[in-house]
């Protein structure tokens, strides 16, 4: 949920479908069926879901934005000014 604020959509709505996305593939998990067995069998979970293996279809979301080249550019540019 971090990364939707930090990276998220640009509309209120954009954001809304890739939330709804995020969780329904969250509620199919392992990890929500061991919640709700858990919770029926009055026991402690046993949450093993990692990022690795569990993560949403639809993560990642955002475009990876290169920075490095326009900071090396700006960089050289200053230089040349002194």
């Amino acid at each position: 949920m971090r990364e939707l604020m930090y990276r998220g959509p640009s509309s209120p709505e954009a954001a809304h479908l890739l939330d709804s996305r995020v969780i329904y593939d969250l509620f199919m998990g392992s990890d929500n069926k061991e919640g709700v067995a858990s919770f029926m069998e009055k026991r402690p979970a046993a949450f093993s879901g990692t990022m690795a293996k569990d993560a949403p279809a639809a993560w990642p979301w955002w475009d990876y934005v290169d920075t490095v080249p326009r900071i090396k550019a700006a960089v050289t540019e200053a230089k040349a000014k002194l």
